[in-house]
């Protein structure tokens, strides 16, 4: 059993440099925030997971736009609980580690956001279009004489 548990911890932290590549913020609320609704409302690690889990899904399945981020969020949450059940660690412990590891994940996205910051920076401001600039149009196809009109 100890093995699966560890596959499964494995499987989790080999998938989040592929979620991060991803990017985290994908326009929806960040998967963190329906454990941090839950955990508002007890203080059970696995009640706390099973309910984030389900508003996470809810939430995202229906629309087919769960995060590959979010994927390996609910998995490691998943592998937390399957070690809490098979007695391989406390709900404490649990919390422990997944605070840990939703934190590693905020530190990560700040970081991506201030190196995408650095290079708007470094780049200079965007031109802006001037109003009285001239219009550039093609010059006109000459008509050969032979022809009246051109089309």
């Amino acid at each position: 059993m100890f093995r699966q548990q560890f596959f499964l911890l494995a499987i989790a932290f080999c998938a989040l440099p592929f979620a991060l590549a991803g990017c985290l913020s994908l326009g929806g609320p960040m998967v963190w925030s329906y454990y941090d609704k839950c955990s508002a409302q007890t203080s059970s690690f696995l009640a706390m997971a099973e309910c984030g889990k389900q508003a996470r899904n809810a939430d995202c399945i229906p629309s087919n736009d769960c995060s590959s981020m979010g994927n390996a969020y609910v998995q490691f949450t998943d592998s937390l609980v399957l070690s809490v059940k098979n007695k391989e660690m406390t709900e404490a412990e649990a919390m422990r580690r997944f605070a840990e590891y939703k934190t590693s994940l905020i530190q990560g996205e700040r970081r991506d956001d201030a190196i995408r910051d650095a290079g708007r920076a470094a780049a200079g401001p965007a031109p802006i279009p001037r109003s009285d600039a001239p219009v550039l149009r093609p010059a006109p196809i000459p008509c050969p004489p032979a022809y009246r009109t051109c089309l």
